[in-house]
Parts: structure tokens; C-alpha cells; sequence
């Protein structure tokens, strides 16, 4: 089985492509060029080096929010575009816990964060073993510190972004977190390909999910609120 796996959920974006078990490519890219500019050449670079077509894909596998609203329109809007003439399966799924996987199984709850803007952000909570405390949301800061006071959250992995205004929190609260550093702690959707193994999803082509699938942005865009 081959898959093709997008992130394009924040500022950086990764694709990777896994064969059998193998990762056969992975690209990580931060800059300053969008989404719209760098994800096709590096689908299509990807596709080259592995000497593989779209038709050979099986599954795209997609960080499907919350995020950027622009990233997650384009992610879903190129695997889409993949996916319907090849009628490939496309599974979806939620950013928070793809940033969380690589901490599971470490003795801690995992508190994922992303950074929302407008002085919010995107949280959800997680046992050791990945199983959901408290399902994707968004709070504003003064928000976080009531949720902060009902979990009793202390000495936990914090993964994900990590907003000057939420340290200011944990230190003020003296709450004790732990991170990793390294390649561990960047946003890699090669976290994908464990999500579809550790929820033992099958793909399968579904057209009428296809159709109505659609970003998971939690909150109303600027644009919706302000009007």
C-alpha cells in the first residue's frame, strides 16, 4: 500500500510518501512562501524521486485542522484534487493529535496547543495512550486558565506551539510541563502514517464523504466574524 500524507495546517508544511511500511519521501518546508507556491512542486517532486504516479496512490492522509485557514483550504483543496479522478480515499485528521502521537506512551497526559492568534488557541487534551480528555477547542487566554484550574493540570508533555502568553500562564500558576526538542518537536505528517496504524483505519473510497468533507476550523474565520 502507498500513501501520501499532507500538512500544510500552520506556517510550515510537509509532505511524505510511505510504501509498504517504508518511507520513501519526506519534505519539510518553513518559509515565506505559501502553501499555494511550494506544495505542488514538492507533491510532484515527490511523485518523480519515487518514480510513482497519483493513480499508484491508495490513501491521502491529511492534517485537516484546526490551523491556518488559508493552509487548511489549500491542503484539502490539493488533495481533493488528487484524490477524485483516481477515486483515491482521503482520511482526515485532527492536527492536535497528529502533533501529539510522538509523545504517547511516556507516562504523561499530552496537552497539545496550537497557536490561534487574536489571543487564542487551539487545545486538546490527551491520556498517555492518546485517548481524547478533552476534544479540540478554542480558548482565549483567560478562558485557558479556568480549563487550566478544572483539569488540575500539572507535569504533562506540551507539544505544538508554545505562545509567550501561554508560558506566561504555566510560570505564573507554577505548573510544571515537559517538551521535546529536536526533530521530535517539529510538526511532521509523517505522524499521520501512526494515526491510520494506531486507529487501524482501512481506506476506502466513499464519494458522498468526499464531497462533504471540509476543513475542521473549530472557530469562525475574521472574515465570518466580522461580518
Amino acid at each position: 500500500m502507498t500513501y501520501l500524507s499532507l500538512d500544510t495546517s500552520s506556517n510550515a508544511g510537509s509532505i511524505a510518501l510511505e510504501k509498504g511500511g517504508k518511507i520513501l519521501y519526506i519534505n519539510y518546508f518553513d518559509s515565506l512562501i505559501t502553501h499555494s507556491e511550494t506544495l505542488m512542486p514538492s507533491i510532484n517532486e515527490a511523485f518523480k524521486l519515487a518514480k510513482i504516479k497519483a493513480q499508484d496512490i491508495d490513501a491521502i492522509l491529511l492534517a485537516n485542522g484546526p490551523g491556518s485557514f488559508t493552509g487548511l483550504r489549500i491542503g484539502l483543496a490539493t488533495a481533493k484534487g488528487i484524490a477524485y479522478p483516481h477515486k483515491i480515499p482521503i482520511l482526515p485528521f485532527y492536527t492536535l493529535e497528529a502533533n501529539a502521537i510522538n509523545y504517547m506512551n511516556k507516562g504523561k497526559p499530552i496537552l497539545s496547543i496550537i497557536d490561534a492568534k487574536m489571543d487564542e488557541i487551539y487545545l486538546s487534551l490527551y491520556d498517555e495512550h492518546l485517548n481524547e480528555i478533552s476534544s479540540p477547542c478554542c480558548f482565549s487566554y483567560p478562558e485557558l486558565q479556568f480549563f487550566l484550574e478544572e483539569k488540575k493540570l500539572d507535569n504533562f508533555f506540551l507539544c505544538g506551539d508554545k505562545p509567550d502568553s501561554l508560558i506566561k500562564i504555566f510560570k505564573q500558576n507554577k505548573i510544571n510541563y515537559f517538551e521535546q526538542t529536536g526533530i521530535l518537536s517539529l510538526k511532521i505528517c509523517t505522524s499521520l502514517f501512526s494515526l491510520m496504524s494506531l486507529r487501524k483505519i482501512c481506506p476506502e473510497w466513499n464519494n458522498e464523504a468526499y464531497a462533504a468533507l471540509e476543513p475542521f476550523y473549530v472557530r469562525k474565520s475574521i472574515a465570518q466574524i466580522r461580518k
